[in-house]
């Protein structure tokens, strides 16, 4: 399969995943980074580009790009731009 036939089935495969997923979204249900991700990546395909949602963020590309790769979390605008917040949890470990 060509280059572009993987991009486009990769990306296929996020619409379906999403679109499951998000029929089922509610205010106070929690999504993990993978999902918020995906999320940040359809809306980069959606208006043609990742430079193209930086701009619309107000956020630099690189940035983007750090926050696509795992590099860095996806916090300040890029949330207020998806409609969410994040919350850390840590819950003490059960003794062995």
């Amino acid at each position: 399969m060509a280059a572009a036939g993987r991009k486009q089935a990769a990306l296929n495969s996020l619409r379906v995943a999403h679109r499951e997923r998000s029929d089922t979204y509610s205010r106070n249900q929690a999504m993990n980074s993978t999902e918020v991700r995906n999320m940040i990546l359809l809306k980069a395909y959606e208006l043609g580009s990742q430079k193209k949602l930086a701009a619309a963020i107000g956020v630099s590309e690189s940035f983007l790009s750090d926050v696509l790769t795992w590099k860095r979390d996806p916090v300040g605008k890029i949330l207020i731009y998806f409609d969410l917040e994040m919350h850390v949890s840590y819950h003490k470990r059960p003794r062995t």
